[in-house]
């Protein structure tokens, strides 16, 4: 991880801080018949970076729940299978995608 300074008023350095996450994911179905949304994460171990994507399956439209898996899944086969292995550009495979 990277360190980060915060600088005073007078211009000199007060603190090194460095900054990590904790990362959970879940989901509830609430009253529907099905899960209609979906999410996918992807925090690899020992790795600085990662994504979650969630998509809302729009409850009570049809086939809410095949749109929204089907959106998480192309989502994660881009940033994670499609991606070179370098420092990938995320905005622009978002917007590819």
């Amino acid at each position: 991880m990277e360190a980060l300074t915060r600088m005073s008023r007078l211009g000199a350095p007060e603190v090194a801080i460095t900054l990590g996450l904790d990362v959970a994911s879940a989901l509830n179905q609430g009253a529907r018949e099905r899960q209609e949304d979906a999410l996918v994460t992807a925090f690899p171990q020992g790795v600085e970076t990662g994504f979650a994507v969630l998509s809302d399956g729009m409850g009570g439209h049809a086939a809410g729940d095949i749109a929204s898996r089907l959106l998480v899944t192309e989502m994660f086969a881009e940033l994670t299978l499609r991606a070179p292995s370098d420092e990938a550009d995320v905005p622009s495979l978002l917007r590819q995608s």
